[in-house]
């Protein structure tokens, strides 16, 4: 048996951090974490930054099985605990945006963005608790977490979950989400691989702005 070669490590072809990019970023570096992290509000949902007290309510929330099923975690205190700083360092680091989504008083669920600013791009991760479920919460924190992003820079947002998942499908289209395919045999949970439903949404206004600046044209031969 011989021994595979060894992907390339940092520096190598698979890192470009040591030549310069021609795109200029849409979001300029310390753009977002120059700031504290928003608190958003639309209608009786908050969305704040997480404290140090959500950390019982964290792990009671992925004791629930449907959280368990589509996020395959679970959490002891100490997890949590560290989960919760590790978000607060992620929006220092500018990596990404973690609010805890609050409902009438009380913790109801999660709505992450995940940043890849050179993109101008972001992923988005929630859940919502048993409880809350049917009230339009993850939707209404999902459109006001997403306009939170275009008002800040970010050209697209993206989410995917599940082909097994339509509760996730449906708070997506509810958000405006655009199905865009499936990708096939994608993400490993606890009961095997699942297809992916890949949904996105772009921020209009700059689309509609880079098109201003960069007309379509036609290839030559093309006509």
């Amino acid at each position: 048996m011989t021994t595979p070669p060894a992907l390339p490590t940092a520096g190598g072809c698979w890192n470009h951090d040591h030549v310069p990019s021609l795109v200029v970023p849409v979001v300029a570096p310390g753009q977002l974490s120059g700031t504290s992290q928003p608190t958003l509000q639309t209608g009786s949902i908050l969305l704040r930054p997480w404290t140090a007290k959500d950390a019982r309510a964290v792990v009671a929330a992925y004791q629930e099985p449907e959280i368990q099923r589509w996020h395959a975690r679970s959490m002891t205190l100490t997890e949590a605990e560290q989960w919760i700083v590790d978000a607060g360092i992620a929006w220092a680091q500018e990596s990404g945006v973690s609010w805890a989504v609050d409902l009438e008083g009380q913790l109801a669920g999660r709505m992450t963005l995940k940043f890849y600013l050179a993109d101008a791009g972001a992923g988005v991760g929630y859940w919502t608790r048993q409880a809350a479920r049917g009230q339009g919460v993850a939707s209404q924190a999902l459109l006001v977490a997403t306009q939170w992003a275009f008002d800040h820079g970010i050209h697209r947002v993206q989410l995917e979950h599940s082909t097994q998942n339509p509760a996730s499908c449906r708070v997506a289209a509810k958000a405006r989400f655009a199905g865009e395919g499936i990708r096939r045999s994608a993400a490993l949970h606890a009961d095997g691989w699942h297809d992916m439903h890949l949904h996105g949404r772009v921020n209009k206004m700059q689309a509609e702005l880079e098109s201003e600046r960069s007309p379509v044209t036609t290839a030559p031969g093309a006509d």
